[in-house]
C-alpha cells in the first residue's frame, strides 16, 4: 500500500486540501476499492474538523471516487472492467480531439511543456521512480490538452484522467510498460510538431488502449 500523508497543514484551505488529499490516497491505493471512509476518522487524520472532510467526500461523490450506500455509509468506489474501457474508450476520442486542436493551435511554450514531460519521463524511469512516471505521464497528457486552447475540453479531460488515475498508477508499475508508453508519447509528439493530423489522433488512440490493456492486465 502507498503511503500517503493526510495530516492538513494549510488551515486557510482545508477544504481543497482535504478534497485533494483523500482523492490523492484513493487514486495511490492507500484507500482500497469498497474501503469505507469515516468522516470523524478522516477529520481525526487531517487534523480538522469534520466539515471539510464532508464538503471534500460530497465531491468525490459527485467525481465518481467514492459511493454512499444505504446502512453501510460512504466506500471508495469500484470500477468493473466494463466501466474501465468505457473510461478509455471516452478519454481516447477526447484526447484524439485534443491533439487535434493541438495541432491548429499550439504555440513554442506548448511544444516546450510536451517536450519537458517526456524528459521527466525519461528521467524517473531511467531511476526507477515509478511514482514519478505516473505524475509525468499526467503531465504529458495535461499539456496536450492545454494546447487544444479549449476550456471545456481541458475540464472534461481533467475529470476522466483523475478517475483512470488511480488504476493507471497501478498499471504503469507493470514490467516494460513506462518504457513502452515513453516511446509511444514521443510518436505523438513527432506527430503534432509535424502537424500530422491523422498520424496525432491515431497515435494517442492507440496509446490509450495499450494504457487501458495494461490496466485491465494489472487488474487480473
Amino acid at each position: 500500500m502507498d503511503t500517503v500523508d493526510l495530516k492538513i497543514r494549510d488551515y486557510k484551505n482545508a477544504r481543497e486540501a482535504a478534497f485533494e488529499k483523500i482523492k490523492e490516497a484513493i487514486i495511490k491505493g492507500h484507500f482500497k476499492p469498497g474501503e469505507k471512509l469515516v468522516e470523524q476518522t478522516l477529520a481525526q487524520e487531517m487534523g480538522v474538523s469534520r466539515t471539510p472532510v464532508r464538503e471534500a467526500i460530497r465531491r468525490l461523490e459527485a467525481e465518481g471516487f467514492v459511493v454512499s450506500i444505504p446502512r453501510k455509509g460512504v466506500v471508495v468506489s469500484r470500477a468493473d472492467k466494463e466501466e474501465i474501457v468505457q473510461l478509455y474508450s471516452i478519454r481516447a476520442e477526447l484526447e484524439g480531439l485534443a491533439a487535434r486542436w493541438a495541432i491548429e493551435n499550439a504555440d513554442e511554450d506548448d511544444i516546450q511543456k510536451l517536450d519537458e514531460a517526456i524528459l521527466r519521463m525519461e528521467e524517473t524511469a531511467a531511476s526507477g521512480d515509478l511514482d514519478g512516471v505516473v505524475q509525468s505521464n499526467a503531465l504529458f497528457h495535461d499539456a496536450i490538452a492545454q494546447a487544444s486552447k479549449s476550456r471545456i475540453l481541458c475540464t472534461l479531460l481533467k475529470t476522466l484522467q483523475d478517475n483512470i488515475q488511480r488504476f493507471r498508477f497501478q498499471s504503469l508499475h507493470l514490467p516494460g510498460r513506462p518504457k513502452a508508453a515513453l516511446a509511444e508519447h514521443k510518436e505523438i509528439v513527432a506527430a503534432i510538431k509535424e502537424k500530422k493530423t491523422e498520424e496525432a489522433d491515431r497515435l494517442l488512440k492507440e496509446h490509450l488502449q495499450n494504457a487501458c490493456a495494461a490496466t485491465l492486465a494489472h487488474m487480473k
